[in-house]
């Protein structure tokens, strides 16, 4: 995990909803919050690999 990166339980939280098609806004803000924090949709599915998810 970078220094800057936020906590993986919380990566984990704004993955799960990001794959959920319940709530599209709780889905949107999620992806949002996981390109700002995370980076690019592939430092994103690297990151997914490095944890298995």
């Amino acid at each position: 995990m970078e220094k800057n990166q936020p906590p993986i339980p919380l990566i984990k939280t704004w993955i799960a909803l990001a794959r959920q098609n319940d709530h599209p806004d709780a889905k949107l803000r999620a992806l949002q919050m996981l390109r700002d924090k995370v980076g690019t949709p592939e430092e994103i599915a690297k990151l997914l690999k490095q944890l298995n998810m």
